[in-house]
């Protein structure tokens, strides 16, 4: 059996590339080829080529490339990813190419998107199958059916049954939500990165806050137990966080440094410090295995409430070059109101200014724009942000995505069109400093102003922070890149 799994390529307004090794496929070839199922073939799109299509970039390559590429490999199982509901359009049109190119292959789809969208994803007729959440278990179980059927109609009667996929029926939608979630993730083998072109990504030396180079990413755990208004990543993950064992996790480390020569890591956990003892476990181990040296953060955030003096020293003394953490807003009816963030300012600055003490690099994230967010409220961000040091400002404008509360009480009170779903999948990649809805307390100009004054703040507050972590670390330091970053935080109006 032919398998080939596709990541999409991607619409956006900036002409610099936004490539990253795909683990999510990684993870599901690995499944495969550890049930003895097939050897997929992993193609990521994004890499091949750049073209400008009206305002916008085109990362990746064109249709006609897509289609040769599909017809060359003549696969028997075409999957392609929708890591966000802005790549839909995008990851419908390769299937779509898969169907025209390859009309023998079963075609599947899958994340976040798909996942919240099932009814709609199945509505195409080159998609055979929707996987629903987390793929590993329900793809293999699904490609061993269609190892023994081998036709599409009759694997999807045998697919009545399985959790976590949708499908088409004589003209009916079936969709069996996923019910059970993969509690033992060290069960999973390594992600299949020797069926990833590493090297294609080592070359573009695309930065991840401060990191840079030889760098892959690695998941220590899914899901996250809290219910933020403007996150859907539980729905996607399952209710319920599970971690991986600290030993299956750095040997996976290790594994990439003897066999792929890194020398950085990112841990893309959307709560990797969930369980701090874990944390400290994880330290331990990497310093007792002699990979202290590798550099490593934490790009996703980490929850501020996890986190203490002893978790951070630990981590800075395994190798963390920086932290980021979601602090979100200054303003406590924003952030534990609106957000429902349940953190205290009293915790954020406990755990900011130990960063600063024992010298671990600083990164905040802040969202600008949530309902009920007023002159005031961006004050008392301000002030906050004022009482400790930081490096870099993730600043965000609140984005309403599919699944989430906050897109619900936009939809409710009309402050985004019934349109809004639909423009955002059309694959125009939507950049957060974009504001994407207005309220009667606030408009956009009112969003402007508030992000001119947040990134000055930001900026004068934090300018000799800045400047010492650019040399204190030279080999972090890309001049380009850094005086580039100044001119845009100070031109920001």
């Amino acid at each position: 059996m032919k398998v080939l799994l596709i990541y999409p390529y991607y619409l956006s307004n900036f002409s610099y590339p936004d490539a990253y090794p795909p683990v999510c496929l990684a993870y599901l070839a690995a499944a495969v080829r550890g049930e003895g199922i097939a050897v997929p073939k992993i193609i990521d799109l994004s890499l091949l080529g750049k073209s400008k299509e009206g305002k916008l970039w085109r990362h990746g390559c064109s249709d006609e490339t897509i289609a040769r590429i599909i017809r060359d490999e003549a696969p028997d199982v075409v999957g392609v990813s929708c890591p966000f509901s802005a790549y839909f359009a995008n990851s419908l049109r390769i299937l779509e190419l898969a169907r025209q190119n390859a009309p023998a292959a079963v075609t599947f789809i899958g994340g976040p998107h798909p996942t919240l969208f099932p009814e709609e994803t199945i509505n195409n007729s080159f998609v055979d199958f929707c996987v629903i959440g987390e793929g590993e278990t329900t793809f293999t179980r699904i490609l061993k059916a269609f190892a023994a059927v081998k036709d599409v109609q009759a694997l999807k009667t045998a697919c009545l049954k399985e959790e976590g996929v949708a499908f088409m029926l004589d003209g009916k939608p079936v969709v069996n939500p996923k019910l059970h979630y993969i509690d033992d993730l060290d069960s999973l083998p390594f992600p299949a990165w020797d069926l990833i072109d590493v090297e294609s990504y080592f070359k573009l030396n695309l930065p991840n806050w401060s990191l840079r180079g030889r760098m892959l990413p690695v998941v220590s755990s899914r899901s996250c137990p809290n219910r933020c208004t403007f996150c859907s990543m539980f729905r996607t993950h399952g209710p319920r966080w599970r971690g991986r064992s600290a030993a299956n996790l750095v040997d996976e480390i290790l594994y990439l440094k003897e066999n792929f020569g890194i020398d950085s890591f990112n841990i893309i956990d959307d709560n990797f410090s969930f369980d701090p003892k874990r944390v400290l476990e994880v330290c331990a181990l990497l310093r007792r295995k002699g990979l202290e040296k590798l550099i490593w953060n934490t790009p996703n955030g980490l929850a501020v409430k996890t986190l203490n003096e002893e978790v951070l020293t630990a981590m800075k003394e395994a190798g963390c070059c920086e932290i980021n953490v979601a602090i979100e807003s200054g303003d406590e009816y924003i952030r534990n109101t609106v957000i429902q963030k349940h953190l205290p300012t009293e915790k954020i600055l406990e755990v900011t200014r130990a960063a600063n003490r024992i010298g671990l690099k600083l990164n905040i994230y802040i969202v600008l724009g949530m309902p009920g967010e007023t002159r005031e409220s961006v004050g008392n961000t301000i002030a906050l942000i004022r009482k400790f040091h930081a490096y870099g400002m993730g600043l965000y404008n609140a984005t309403p995505y599919p699944g989430t509360v906050l897109y619900d009480t936009c939809l409710k009170n009309g402050w985004i069109s019934k349109n809004y779903l639909a423009d955002m999948t059309k694959g125009n990649f939507i950049a957060y400093t974009v504001p994407a809805f207005k309220t009667g307390g606030f408009d956009f100009e009112d969003l402007k102003n508030w992000r001119g004054r947040l990134i000055r703040a930001f900026v004068l507050h934090n300018f000799l922070e800045i400047i010492k972590w650019e040399f204190r670390q030279p080999v972090l330091f890309y001049p380009k890149i850094f005086f580039k970053r100044l001119k845009m935080l100070f031109l920001q109006n």
